[in-house]
């Protein structure tokens, strides 16, 4: 079996690889927003793709100060029949690429970038809760999942979406740095680990990701451990799977859980 997820059509807009603006990892409440409801909601469809005219209003609300209208426009949208899947990779990722894009590209300033990453995350905690659970893929145990950035590079909110799909698929999730301060070489020796997620917000510093996933296979207690590589970077440069080493990568959140079976 082949792991390695194929390319999604489309790349990222902008030229700027330094889009790991999201690092702000608060703990603000969730929000509860209406489930989609096809048969009885009212207005337009929307078609199969959300285009970036979509994506562009979401990030107007999200920059904004209301929150009761972010709400809404959550729920108006899964009235539309957008699912929360949907949402959050064909809205909230785009929408938090594109944040990062007007941050780098001084059109936004820090209390925007991170006033709209928090509600991001409230978002990403209140809409994983509605993705379809499966069924567990094991009788002995859930698989275990490890969720980190390397060294020098963080993206916390794709790191915390990664996690609502694993977590509806079936597999327990724990989180390496930027949440923890322990080197993720020595996580994956103190625990048993069936794949580890490295989330890749830059397209520099290969050398030093590589030996890092190095280091993990070295102590890795597990020594059929996965390494499935994510993250903004690989928008830009798809082959850095192949660069540092990586067994496999997922630009797809929903994918992701799919393409680590191969590891399990």
């Amino acid at each position: 079996m082949e792991p390695q997820e194929s390319r999604e059509k489309g790349g990222a807009r902008g030229k700027n690889p330094r889009l790991s603006r999201d690092s702000f990892a608060h703990d603000v409440c969730s929000a509860r927003f209406e489930p989609g409801d096809p048969a009885g909601s009212r207005g337009p469809r929307l078609g199969q793709e959300l285009d970036d005219a979509e994506i562009r209003r979401f990030v107007t609300v999200l920059r904004g100060f209301d929150e009761t209208a972010l709400d809404a426009y959550v729920s108006s949208m899964l009235r539309k029949g957008i699912t929360a899947d949907r949402f959050l990779v064909e809205l909230a990722a785009p929408a938090a690429r594109e944040i990062g894009e007007d941050w780098a590209d001084d059109r936004c300033d820090f209390v925007d970038v991170t006033l709209a990453t928090g509600r991001l995350q409230r978002i990403v905690r209140s809409l994983g809760g509605q993705i379809p659970s499966e069924e567990p893929i094991a009788e002995g145990g859930r698989p275990v999942l490890l969720l980190a950035s390397p060294s020098g590079q963080s993206h916390t909110l794709g790191m915390l979406m990664v996690a609502e799909f694993f977590q509806a698929a079936s597999w327990s999730v724990c989180f390496g740095a930027p949440f923890e301060l322990t080197p993720t070489p020595d996580l994956v020796a103190s625990r048993f680990v069936h794949v580890v997620g490295l989330s890749l917000s830059l397209t520099d510093g290969v050398g030093q990701v590589k030996e890092e996933i190095r280091r993990i296979r070295r102590r890795s207690r597990n020594p059929a451990v996965g390494v499935i590589v994510g993250g903004p970077a690989l928008l830009f440069q798809p082959d850095l799977v192949d660069a540092v080493g990586a067994d496999a990568a997922s630009v797809d959140a929903r994918l992701a859980p799919e393409v680590a079976r191969a590891f399990f």
